[in-house]
């Protein structure tokens, strides 16, 4: 089942499997919270050596229009996961380094880093 919003704010979902063999399974409901048409660009896996950069670039999608929107900003956060942990499980190092100014990132050392576009509104878990 493929869900697209039609606008932004909260919704219910529910659904049921029609086939007479599933007859006794209760329907399945999810609440949604529809937010903007967000994106990342670049959108892909960005390979990097040691000692250069990407600059990232948060965009709107609305009616089609695409417009960029300026970081750091009061919704929005970008966020690196990147931490190498050593052996009593606490962050050892760092492989990547994040500018919130200018949301450029800059490999420090081989290894695999994440980039997360948080929405400050929402904790999830």
């Amino acid at each position: 089942m493929l869900v697209s919003g039609m606008k932004t704010g909260n919704s219910k979902l529910k659904a049921k499997i029609q086939e007479s063999l599933y007859k006794n399974v209760p329907a399945a409901e999810v609440r949604l919270l529809i937010l903007e048409n967000i994106l990342l660009n670049p959108a892909c896996d960005i390979y990097l050596l040691v000692g250069t950069s990407i600059q990232y670039k948060v965009q709107k999608m609305r009616q089609g229009k695409i417009t960029e929107l300026a970081m750091p900003c009061d919704q929005y956060e970008l966020q690196l996961q990147n931490s190498v942990f050593g052996p009593d499980g606490a962050p050892h190092r760092h492989l990547a380094k994040l500018d919130r100014a200018t949301s450029t990132v800059t490999a420090l050392q081989q290894g695999q880093a994440n980039i997360v576009l948080n929405y400050k509104s929402i904790l999830l878990d």
